[in-house]
């Protein structure tokens, strides 16, 4: 786990943008025969011959208004919108007041940043729509923005909606909104990315970078004849990509066997993500064909949509997650289908697994077939029919299975090769006593059977739980995502406040007196998960 938080570490060092030499000026709005770009009163009418008169280290200014152009970045070039037209600095700009639209017109892709970009090359505060990527080697990708190999830019701040790798749903595509191509380590933050659209990555395709403080929601992977497809929100087709502090909401893989509704990913970090009702015939939120890090991650089904699994996980760690569903099963380690052929091992651990409501089938499923030796330990399961499901066909793993709390399933055994039961090895049957289940707070009162009853071999020495808290508070690590004493950690309250912001139908009016995000001083709110205030006054500016 270190080294992926090095990765992180080395993304943000490497997005550091530098200071301008020089502003140059655009706006629809200018009409004067001979434009130079150096003023407003002088500005250019079009976005591309800013670009055009700017050299690497300038900054090329938008006013508002809609700009029908497929552009193209070049290295270094800082490019900014939502300006009235009279500012003399960035920060008085608002972006979602002010809108600086880009519209491709289904010509193309909107904008091509150039390959080896330097992290001075900047988009930002832009709306990118109706872009329609090119059709290269038969097939098509990069329908809002595409990043050349090898480059580390920003793209921040911006609303990317109603783009398609291809308008053709019969061609190969892939990257509706963004594609991230090979050697690429872009900064991707602070987005709204929606109703976008490919067979792969329908949001984003992405060979590496930074995906960080976005929203994502109704993005889909589809494809016309419904053959495979992946990730439709985000696919991360290869190279190093970390994910954290965003929110997937309402995405969907609608292939026939396609997997992750909103991520499909390998060996990559997702962390602190928040996802809501998204849809996917393997993994409805997620799908994972490698060894990821899944840390403290929030995994909400309120609809009981079409997905078999909410989650697939092949291997690597799987922890401090909360996995709170109405569909017909949470979690399938293993991946037979798509395919667990690395034969990893993958480490389960502290996290909490809950039916909403009745008729859930299994909350845990294991297809593993490669004499793996998976690590189930530290978790609670309640509120399904089943607690665990295991094909044995082939070679079963072994299990090391303890310190568990398996508690109001209709059937409270593991079925898996080798593992412990209730009454051994720390696996309990008790009432885990959260503090409010019904409102969906699932940290543990005071006396609750998990407090100080988990296994340590597996917590780190800087380990987190699900709020962000220190594991180990007490004599030994608590069973579950929260450790006891945590503070309020409420993301379905942040994923809400987020849905309103962005201007989504609310699906649970009751919960809406209790947010007033947006009057609350920064820093104050009960609501902590990480950055959404920041993100939700950003979409409500």
């Amino acid at each position: 786990m270190k080294s992926n938080f090095e990765l992180c570490l080395l993304l943000l060092t490497l997005c550091r943008p530098s200071c301008p030499a020089a502003t140059i000026y655009v706006t629809r709005q200018s009409s004067i025969p001979s434009p130079d770009g150096a003023s407003w009163a002088t500005a250019f009418p079009t976005v591309q011959q800013g670009i055009d008169a700017a050299q690497a280290g300038d900054e090329v200014w938008a006013a508002a208004g809609t700009y029908p152009e497929n552009i193209t970045l070049k290295s270094g070039v800082g490019l900014y919108g939502g300006f009235v037209g009279n500012e003399q600095s960035r920060d008085p700009r608002s972006p979602r007041v002010n809108v600086s639209l880009l519209d491709g017109q289904s010509k193309g892709t909107v904008i091509i940043i150039a390959a080896n970009a330097t992290s001075a090359t900047v988009v930002d505060g832009f709306d990118i729509e109706h872009g329609s990527g090119p059709i290269a080697n038969g097939l098509g990708a990069a329908g809002g923005i595409y990043v050349g190999t090898g480059g580390t830019p920003i793209i921040s701040n911006n609303t990317i909606s109603n783009c398609s790798a291809r308008a053709d749903r019969t061609i190969p595509s892939a990257g509706g909104g963004i594609f991230v191509d090979k050697g690429a380590m872009p900064l991707i933050a602070g987005n709204s990315i929606s109703y976008n659209y490919a067979m792969f990555g329908g949001g984003i395709a992405a060979y590496g970078g930074l995906i960080r403080d976005n929203v994502f929601y109704y993005n889909g992977a589809v494809h016309s004849y419904l053959t495979y497809g992946a990730g439709g929100a985000l696919d991360i087709v290869g190279g190093p990509t970390v994910v954290v502090h965003n929110i997937f909401e309402g995405n969907s893989c609608l292939s026939s066997g396609g997997g992750g509704g909103a991520i499909n990913c390998g060996g990559d970090v997702v962390m602190d993500n928040a996802f809501v009702d998204n849809i996917g015939d393997y993994g409805g939120a997620l799908q994972c064909t490698g060894n990821p890090t899944v840390v403290r991650n929030a995994f909400l089904d309120t609809t009981a949509g079409y997905a078999f699994f909410e989650v697939m996980f092949s291997g690597g760690v799987f922890s401090d997650n909360l996995i709170a569903v109405r569909g017909a099963c949470a979690i399938d380690f293993g991946l037979t289908g798509p395919g667990n052929t690395n034969g990893a091992e993958p480490v389960i651990t502290n996290n909490t697994i809950i039916h909403l409501g009745t008729g859930g089938d299994f909350a845990t499923v294991c297809d593993y077939r490669h004499g793996e030796t998976p690590v189930f330990s530290n978790n609670i399961i309640t509120g399904w029919d089943k607690a665990g499901w295991m094909d044995t066909q082939g070679v079963p793993p072994v299990f090391t299975t303890n310190h568990n709390n398996i508690f109001g399933n209709s059937d409270n055994t593991l079925p898996f090769p080798g593992a412990t039961q209730i009454g051994a090895a720390g696996n309990i049957s008790l009432d885990p006593l959260f503090v409010d289940g019904a409102g969906g707070d699932y940290r543990l009162q005071a006396g609750s059977p998990c407090i100080d009853a988990g296994n340590d071999a597996y917590i780190a020495s800087d380990a987190r739980d699900y709020a962000g808290a220190p594991r180990i508070a007490g004599a030994h690590v608590d069973i579950g995502a929260y450790e006891y004493g945590s503070p309020a950690y409420t993301m379905l309250d942040a994923a809400e406040v987020l849905r309103i912001a962005a201007g989504i139908s609310v699906s649970t009016p009751a919960n809406v007196s209790r947010l007033d995000l947006v009057q609350e001083t920064p820093g104050t709110t009960r609501l902590t998960v990480a950055d959404a205030t920041r993100i939700a006054q950003w979409l409500l500016n």
